[in-house]
């Protein structure tokens, strides 16, 4: 049975399918500029208005670099559409930021208008064609810009292609969020998304700096694994208890010397998702945290720009942040300089998010001029979900042994190519110290198992021998446990 859908539009009235609008001020549009994750754009409405007997849409802003510069910024920006859209009834639409342009939605073929007034620039409808976008087929219409700039936008979807000359740029439709379309950005309750049974294996380091008298400087570490137990979901609010097993290393200052503790139990865990929720916001979107320390008369405040990434470790797409106290100096423009913040305070932090699997890294770092300085760092190295394992995940015997934890993160192993053809072996990398490769076929069978670098070096072969053809896994375990799980296909 086929679904009817009903588009919105921008006119906030229920449009038959000849509606050739560029945008829906409900819909939230991605944009790529190559086939790169973190070339992604997002276009939305942030709110609406009216200008006389126009329709305005206020579209989302973000954070821009100012040039030579780079601890300013200004905030506020456009992006390639502008900062807003001025809708008229003639049908032209004018796009208003950095430069202004006009689109006139009823053209037809050959027909031409101004397309920018301040420039003399002009546009035309060179081409009608049907083409397929999301698997439908629809009408587009191509426009052709006297400064070289070209357009398609097509009859259900808006503006589907933009090429910016002045950049030499061009801005490809890849998704629309919130109808489930194409390529979609985690948001918040993407990223929170948990199961029962699903596995995180975190790190955690404290960094202590030295202070001026020349106190001592000590570092925390910790291991903790959280394996889900149950899910509550109400409204807004994600809901989980997991079982926590944990061993860390921390420092006595009581007797000046390490000590190991271990602890394990049932634990909740709780996220409110809220339109300000940081992992919700868009690709260099503002956003502002008002509860500051050393905040005076409301000019500090903490800027979050997210950005796309992609993680291999979890084969996940990953939004990112980073955070810092900025001062306003001017309209539209903060510095990050240290030396005008308040109290000599400075503040950094870094965060990244993945979907399924919530925050896989975040660091926060605070200090004052000549005096200490504190630094978190927490990193998910591993996580089971659908039963396949990605990174490093510690055996439940690891959180029981009485051993001071090393000072860093473990390192990766890696296992390539990821296809393989018959006869040809196997190529694993480490970091010079013995470990167990075990190889198992894609129904969970152990097929292989072999002692590799015992010889001290960082990279070895394996001989996969009448192994036949399919997928499998490659799992190493050195004294730590489980760490880094690859892949292969061998025809």
């Amino acid at each position: 049975m086929k679904q009817l859908v009903c588009f919105l539009f921008l006119s906030a009235t229920c449009c038959s399918a000849q509606n050739w609008q560029p945008l829906n001020k409900s819909n939230q549009y991605t944009y790529f500029t190559s086939s790169a994750f973190s070339s992604a754009t997002v276009i939305k409405t942030d709110s609406t208005g009216l200008q006389g007997s126009d329709s305005v849409f206020f579209l989302n802003r973000v954070v821009a670099p100012v040039s030579g510069n780079v601890n300013h910024k200004l905030i506020n920006q456009g992006q390639f559409l502008g900062k807003k859209l001025v809708e008229r009834s003639s049908g032209l639409l004018t796009f208003m930021g950095t430069k202004d342009f006009t689109l006139n939605i009823y053209a037809r073929l050959g027909d031409s208008w101004i397309f920018d007034t301040a420039r003399g620039y002009t546009a035309t409808i060179i081409q009608l064609k049907y083409d397929t976008l999301f698997g439908q087929q629809d009408s587009m219409k191509v426009v052709s810009v006297s400064n070289m700039d070209t357009i398609v936008f097509s009859k259900n979807f808006g503006i589907v292609s933009f090429r910016d000359s002045s950049s030499s740029l061009t801005y490809s439709l890849k998704g629309i969020q919130n109808l489930n379309l194409g390529y979609h950005i985690p948001m918040f309750a993407d990223i929170y998304t948990f199961n029962v049974g699903d596995v995180f294996q975190y790190r955690k380091l404290n960094y202590n700096d030295r202070y001026p008298d020349g106190s001592l400087i000590y570092n925390d570490y910790y291991w903790y694994k959280y394996t889900i137990t149950s899910k509550t979901i109400t409204g807004n609010q994600f809901q989980y208890t997991a079982n926590n097993m944990e061993t860390d290393t921390v420092f006595d200052l009581s007797v000046m010397r390490y000590a190991i503790h271990h602890s394990s139990g049932s634990i909740n865990l709780s996220y409110t998702d809220s339109t300000t929720a940081f992992p919700n916001a868009c690709k260099g979107q503002d956003v502002v945290e008002n509860d500051l320390p050393y905040d005076q008369n409301g000019l500090n405040k903490v800027h979050k720009a997210m950005y796309f990434s992609y993680n291999n470790t979890f084969q996940k797409e990953v939004k990112m942040d980073n955070g810092q106290y900025l001062v306003p100096y001017k309209a539209d423009t903060v510095t990050s300089e240290t030396s005008i913040l308040y109290y000599d305070y400075d503040y950094q932090s870094q965060a990244q998010y993945a979907k399924g699997i919530g925050a896989i890294y975040s660091f926060s770092g605070t200090g004052m001029y000549m005096g200490p300085y504190f630094s978190t760092e927490i990193k998910l190295v591993g996580c089971i979900k659908g039963g396949m394992t990605y990174g490093t995940v510690l055996p439940d015997s690891f959180f029981s042994l009485d051993v001071i934890q090393p000072a860093k993160f473990p390192a990766n192993y890696n296992a390539y190519p990821s296809l393989l053809k018959d006869g040809e072996p196997l190529h694993i990398t480490g970091h010079g110290q013995a470990c167990t490769v075990q190889i198992y076929s894609a129904d969970g069978r152990l097929v292989l198992s072999t002692l590799a670098f015992t010889d001290g070096k960082s990279d070895a072969e394996i001989d996969l021998g009448k192994l036949g053809g399919g997928m499998y896994v490659v799992r190493f375990l050195d004294i730590s446990g489980v760490v880094c799980t690859s892949k292969f296909i061998r025809n």
